[in-house]
């Protein structure tokens, strides 16, 4: 008897682990992964779902990828200590954690370049008035134009260049490479190098404008260190040229911080490329982003959990480039457990057997001595299952599985241990499942004490009888229940 309560707690004890690593989810649900192949996961930008496949290749053209929606709480079955997960490439510039980076646009110093043309035109044209006389004694003022020196004129021509060259501040052209380069949707490597390829020849093209202008403002500033022309006023002319020089040269770099954020965008979606690329560094395994490797170890299940979140760079109202706010589109948990042939699952139910057993009474003799009368039989052909623990043969996509089944049950005081074997899913439900095997069971039966023995009491009865293996074992039918 001590071995049938042993093997009892045994049962209920792995019937809470077995319940505890939710059988049902994984006989129903679980997706096996093989050795050598790996998580493949990726966002589907139309339907906004997180998609997966698994597989030894991304490149294999024999066997393409054939991506499944991942739903919350998938759990995946490893045959190793891990599995390593991988996530298609998404554009940094809309679907990644980026620092902030707040842009403001401070206003251009409009009072200076309004002046700049005001300002060249007088010193262009400085004059003096000095008396004249004509032939017949009246006297006239005649302006006379003081000569400029060459250094004057060319550094007149280049801050109306630079003034030229700043009123069309490329806000449009950087706005149409940012655009062209939050579009691409890193579909391939080719398709991707190829977009990426025409963003930077518009870049290059725009920066090539924004170095001229540093150039030539560099330049100037150096010939206005040097001037030193006397007419007009040395000192004047010289402290003028540096204010405008220094307006246009802090509307350049207002304007270059457009350029700057650009180059930032540029080199994020550059660098997410290359990452790419390089995928998870094995053969086969390029173009996608290497996520992590999860443990699947014995007794262990890994809960994963992989977000999805709206965020990077974007145009404001007024169209500049701005970080944009970081919000989550979805979020998948998953479950990563050690494959296992055999999966355990605790189930309660019925079991139709035919067990037969003797109960024991007192009656009196002729003389009224109280004796041990004959035995009445009782039949048991319904046991209640107290636990039945059965290790189901997992298939990929079946309904039905196969199993081996153990458990115990208790009616009227007779234990029994059940074994054998069943299919689990039999009746289009995977609740319900159907077994067949022997019971075996342990019936209490007389030890020294036979029918006609004088006793005292019942009492007698009960301390002779001990429990006693019944041979042979019984066939049953089982019906049980799954949680």
């Amino acid at each position: 008897m001590k071995q049938i309560i042993l093997l009892i707690t045994v049962i209920t004890f792995l019937s809470q682990v077995t319940m505890a690593q939710q059988a049902k989810d994984i006989l129903e649900n679980g997706i096996h992964i093989i050795s050598g192949k790996v998580i493949i996961i990726k966002y589907d930008f139309t339907s906004k779902v997180l998609k997966f496949d698994a597989a030894k290749s991304l490149q294999d053209i024999a066997n393409p990828l054939d991506f499944t929606t991942l739903e919350d709480s998938t759990i995946f079955l490893v045959s190793k200590n891990g599995v390593n997960a991988y996530l298609r490439p998404l554009n940094p510039l809309n679907y990644s954690y980026a620092t902030e980076n707040k842009i403001i646009t401070d206003p251009v110093n409009k009072e200076g370049a309004t002046a700049l043309g005001v300002i060249i035109d007088v010193l262009k044209t400085t004059t003096r008035v000095i008396p004249a006389k004509t032939s017949n004694g009246v006297t006239t003022m005649a302006p006379i134009v003081y000569d400029t020196c060459e250094t004057f004129f060319n550094i007149e021509t280049n801050l109306k260049q630079i003034q030229t060259l700043i009123k069309d501040n490329k806000k449009e052209s950087i706005n149409k490479v940012f655009i062209q380069l939050k579009a691409i949707q890193f579909i391939d490597s080719s398709t991707t190098n190829k977009q990426l390829r025409l963003s930077e020849v518009d870049k290059l093209s725009i920066e090539s404008s924004f170095t001229k202008i540093e150039n030539l403002i560099e330049s100037t500033k150096k010939m206005i260190d040097v001037y030193n022309c006397d007419k007009p006023s040395g000192f004047i002319t010289k402290y003028i040229f540096s204010s405008i020089a220094k307006d246009l040269s802090t509307s350049y770099e207002e304007q270059k911080k457009r350029l700057t954020s650009l180059k930032s965008a540029y080199d994020v979606v550059e660098k997410a490329r290359d990452l790419a690329l390089v995928g998870g560094g094995e053969i086969g395994l390029g173009w996608c982003f290497k996520l992590d490797e999860i443990p699947s170890k014995d007794g262990k299940i890994s809960l994963y959990s992989l977000t999805i979140k709206e965020s990077g760079l974007k145009l404001s109202d007024k169209a500049e480039i701005v970080t944009s706010e970081s919000k989550d589109i979805i979020k998948r948990t998953f479950r990563v457990r050690r494959f296992q042939r055999f999966v355990p699952e605790v189930s309660v139910g019925s079991a139709y057997t035919f067990f037969k057993y003797n109960t024991y009474g007192t009656t009196k003799d002729m003389n009224g001595q109280e004796i041990l009368a004959s035995p009445t039989e009782n039949y048991i052909k319904n046991l209640n299952i107290t636990t039945m623990l059965n290790f189901n043969y997992f298939i990929s996509n079946s309904p039905i599985n196969p199993l081996w089944q153990i458990g115990v049950g208790v009616n009227s005081g007779v234990p029994a241990l059940l074994t054998g074997f069943g299919l689990r899913g039999v009746l289009g439900t995977s609740r319900i499942t159907i077994s067949g095997g022997v019971a075996m069971t342990w019936i209490n039966e007389l030890d020294k004490l036979k029918v006609g023995d004088k006793i005292s009491g019942t009492s007698d009865i009960e301390k002779d009888l001990k429990y006693q293996f019944s041979w042979p074992p019984k066939p049953y039918i089982g019906l049980q229940y799954n949680f």
